[in-house]
């Protein structure tokens, strides 16, 4: 029996530490488990871009997404998981997986990533 594949999409605040986690965390499993992840998509948001794309979620998701004040949205299967920190704990509850990033790391890569 093969294993389940997930369609996962990262959207998030490009500057933010907490979008950058998310985005190496897909990578890494991406690089691990290519043949459960292989079409995924990562959104990376300047400031105006993130604030209209949640302003634009909320509505269409209603609910609990009014209080989302997080700096990345994640989707695993065109559902809404959370934010980066729910996402790594799926990771690490369905790959065993365990980011290594420091915060210092993270913000190297956002600075990078700004430019």
């Amino acid at each position: 029996m093969a294993p389940p594949s997930f369609y996962i999409v990262i959207y998030g605040l490009l500057n933010s530490d907490e979008y950058q986690l998310a985005k190496h965390c897909l990578e890494d499993l991406q690089r691990t488990h290519s043949n459960q992840i292989s079409n995924s998509e990562i959104h990376p948001l300047l400031e105006y871009e993130w604030k209209s794309f949640l302003l634009n979620k909320r509505t269409e998701l209603r609910g609990e997404t009014w209080s989302f004040n997080d700096k990345c949205m994640v989707f695993i299967d065109k559902q809404l998981l959370g934010n980066a920190e729910q996402f790594l704990h799926w990771a690490k509850n369905t790959f065993d997986h365990t980011d290594f990033r420091s915060n210092e790391l993270l913000g190297v890569f956002s600075h990078e990533e700004y430019k």
